[in-house]
C-alpha cells in the first residue's frame, strides 16, 4: 500500500466531502427513503476507507449516516438532513455538526 501524505488526505478529505454534501442535498429533494441514504452512506465509507484521512471525522460522519439503514430509530428527518448539507455546502467542518445516535 502507497503511504499518503497529509496533503494528498486533505485533498481527497475535500473531494469527498463535496460530494457528500451534494449527494445528501440531492437524495433529501429527492426524499429518498432514509435507510437508502443511509446506505449509500455505508457504502461510501466501504468504498473509500483506505483514501480518506483514518484521523478525520469524515468517516465518523459516514458511519452516522449509514445507521439510517438499521431502523426509523436511527433516522434523521428530511429538515436535519437539508441542514446538514446546508452547512457542510457552506463549508463548516462535518466536525462542527451536532449529530445523535
Amino acid at each position: 500500500m502507497i503511504k499518503k501524505s497529509v496533503k494528498d488526505y486533505h485533498e481527497i478529505n475535500d473531494v469527498y466531502k463535496r460530494a457528500i454534501r451534494l449527494r445528501i442535498k440531492r437524495d433529501g429533494e429527492k426524499r429518498e427513503e432514509m435507510s437508502v441514504i443511509g446506505a449509500k452512506a455505508h457504502g461510501a465509507y466501504y468504498d473509500h476507507i483506505w483514501e480518506i484521512d483514518p484521523n478525520s471525522d469524515l468517516r465518523k460522519f459516514l458511519l452516522q449516516l449509514g445507521t439510517m439503514e438499521m431502523g426509523p430509530e436511527f433516522e434523521f428527518s428530511y429538515e436535519e438532513l437539508d441542514s446538514i448539507a446546508d452547512r457542510l455546502i457552506a463549508g463548516e467542518d462535518v466536525t462542527l455538526l451536532t449529530l445523535r445516535y
